[in-house]
């Protein structure tokens, strides 16, 4: 026979906590004004936590009249009463009011070693303190990075910095990011922005990195100051494309920082800036290829440029994608009607459509090798093909053409048409039932059970392979001259206090 009475055991020993009268432990809990003391009882924490059976033990406590003493200053008593309720009773239960207190009991529950909280607790976070999270965004990642047992928030983490590496931007706490961090993103080919707007950003993280006092405009300060700034951006600044920032905001943004910057590769923009067709003395990294969409993120891209040129779907990613998206036309910007569509992506060479139904959580979209014209019936291609996604990524489907006659249809009445009826977008593409889904000419349904629809959103790219990086005269990298300069002697030129001032402030950057 076997019962179990686990709601009973657990309110009998919640009441326990309450009303005692057999307490051992006296438990002193935050600091200065923010301070409480709690009774317990040593037998519970010990049985319950690794943590407190190693604290409250004879070889460490220390007692008082009787009662052991334990004080613990880093946790708030708002805090440690959650954690003692759940010890006692089993039942985490609490109205926690920001993200900080969530944040705090899930540091709490670690160092206490309770293990069984810190799963539910990191799920709570992320379901339900979104908004908190992207503000804090850069903190999360620093905690989870730096403990193992938050595998939920660090898996989170590193996905979304994937998936929109511009969120290091718009959190309120960039200027903290660690440096290995930044550089990942600063690597990356496919950030959204201007890159002036990364240029200032780095900037302002390398002044917040020289633990001085800076005068706001650069023109007043001393060179000692640049070369500080120059040192700690070291391996930053390589990685922003100075070259391709528009002459109004290179004068603007960069000319009061061209202190930083290597002489050969200042001078060469200038030029280029003045004679368009001059090349650069220097081999730069190629302009930043971005996906401008609102549907669909680089491992979408990656997965359809996959399929562009038949390989597996995790042949791809982002280093290895070969392909550039630009973005043609987005419908709720553009409009949403065939003469649109026509006057935006005809003669545009290779595209994909992107599309985004109403009342479905799916995306929908073909592949069209040959480009689009208003006038010519079907045309014939074995490439192209229709696909489905979704938000996970691995779930994806590809429907390629079986008659390939009837691959893509060029008419004025139509936006974007696969194959005899496969997926063609007609009339005004918003209107109920004005756009059909029905398989003729491709191997396999995309949208199950559905053959008209309407259009929420939709967006079309022009597909081109990227070019190759240019090489320069010398033979040089932008990182190589810069890395030679930091480390050939640049510094040196400093006089010995100097320089000792610079080991000192470096030395107290990298303990912060």
């Amino acid at each position: 026979m076997s019962f179990q009475f686990y709601p009973n055991l657990s309110t009998d020993l919640s009441r326990l906590l309450d009303s005692a009268d057999d307490y051992n432990v006296r438990m002193l809990i935050g600091k200065d004004g923010n301070a409480r003391t709690f009774n317990a009882h040593s037998v519970i924490l010990r049985a319950r936590s690794a943590y407190f059976h190693a604290a409250l033990s004879k070889d460490w406590a220390r007692t008082e009249e009787g009662s052991i003493i334990f004080k613990k200053e880093n946790i708030s008593p708002k805090i440690f009463q959650v954690i003692l309720r759940y010890i006692y009773g089993g039942v985490l239960s609490c109205k926690l009011e920001t993200g900080n207190e969530v944040l705090e009991l899930l540091l709490a529950a670690d160092e206490m070693q309770l293990e069984e909280l810190i799963k539910p607790v990191q799920m709570h976070l992320l379901q339900e303190w979104e908004p908190w999270i992207r503000s804090n965004f850069i903190l999360l990642h620093r905690v989870s990075s730096a403990n193992s047992a938050f595998k939920e928030l660090f898996a989170y983490c590193s996905e979304t910095i994937l998936d929109d590496p511009v969120i290091l931007f718009k959190t309120g706490d960039y200027l903290t990011a660690d440096e290995d961090t930044l550089i990942s993103v600063l690597e990356r080919n496919d950030l959204v922005m201007e890159e002036v707007d990364i240029w200032n950003h780095v900037i302002s993280w390398g002044k917040a990195r020289m633990n001085e006092t800076l005068a706001a405009d650069p023109n007043k300060w001393v060179d000692e100051d640049f070369e500080v700034l120059k040192s700690v951006l070291k391996r930053c600044l390589p990685l922003v494309r100075v070259d391709t920032i528009r002459p109004e905001d290179f004068y603007n943004q960069v000319k009061p920082y061209k202190k930083i910057l290597p002489r050969e590769l200042y001078q060469a923009i200038l030029k280029r800036q003045f004679i368009p067709s001059s090349p650069l003395s220097l081999n730069v990294l190629p302009p930043r290829t971005g996906i401008d969409s609102n549907l669909i993120t680089w491992k979408h891209v990656d997965i359809l440029a996959s399929w562009i040129d038949r390989k597996g779907r995790d042949q791809y990613y982002l280093k290895q994608n070969q392909y550039c998206f630009k973005l043609l036309l987005r419908g709720s910007v553009s409009g949403f009607t065939p003469k649109t569509f026509h006057e935006l992506c005809d003669a545009k060479g290779p595209t994909v459509i992107i599309i985004k139904p109403a009342h479905s959580n799916d995306l929908i979209g073909g592949y069209n090798p040959i480009g689009w014209r208003d006038d010519g019936g079907y045309q014939s291609t074995t490439d192209s093909f229709l696909f489905k996604l979704s938000d996970n990524v691995g779930i994806g489907k590809i429907s390629r053409v079986r008659n390939k006659e009837h691959a893509v249809g060029w008419h004025s009445d139509c936006g974007p048409d696969f194959g005899m009826s496969d997926l063609c977008l007609h009339g005004h593409f918003r209107d109920e039932s004005s756009c059909y889904c029905r398989p003729e000419s491709y191997a396999s349904p995309i949208f199950s059970n559905v053959e008209t629809f309407s259009v929420e959103e939709y967006e079309v790219f022009q597909v081109k392979r990227k070019s190759t990086k240019r090489v320069s005269e010398s033979g040089k990298s932008v990182m190589d001259v810069m890395m030679n300069e930091v480390a050939g002697g640049i510094i040196n030129a400093v006089t010995s206090r100097e320089s000792d001032r610079v080991t000192n402030r470096d030395t107290t950057r990298d303990s912060r």
